[in-house]
């Protein structure tokens, strides 16, 4: 008798382990589903980062449902890369070489990235202070 209650135990215990488990992943697919269903901020945002030798590549969301107006939008982006105040990353200014090319691809939201090509790029020339959109 007491090797049953051993084995119902055990098993009692693997069945509220999984079902924890399943708790979890269906509250992370839950939290990912509603992610994009959320207001849209208009903030832009970067979500990666790559620097080769003195230039830098950015892939920024907008957060928003579409681009009013692309230079405005290109001044904002800018404005908050130079201030270094995007929401989720912050660039490190000690370093001695100095980047001469921002390359910022745009997209609408983080959903989009990888299912087709930025909106549109932004290249920051950081020597003149010059943006240009490239399509």
């Amino acid at each position: 008798m007491v090797q049953k209650t051993g084995k119902m135990l055990f098993v009692g215990s693997a069945v509220l382990i999984l079902l924890s488990g399943a708790i979890c992943i269906f509250y992370k697919h839950i939290e990912l589903y509603t992610q994009d269903k959320q207001p849209y901020s208009g903030t832009p945002d970067v979500v990666s980062s790559r620097t080769e030798g003195d230039e830098c590549v950015l892939i920024v969301v907008a957060n928003a449902e579409r681009i009013e107006d692309e230079e405005k939008f290109a001044e904002e982006t800018v404005r908050i890369y130079e201030e270094n105040t995007f929401y989720t990353t912050r660039f490190s200014r000690d370093q001695t070489k100095i980047l001469k090319k921002v390359y910022m691809s745009v997209y609408l939201q983080k959903s989009d990235i990888g299912h087709g090509p930025a909106l549109f790029t932004i290249l920051y020339d950081t020597e003149s202070s010059r943006t240009e959109i490239i399509e």
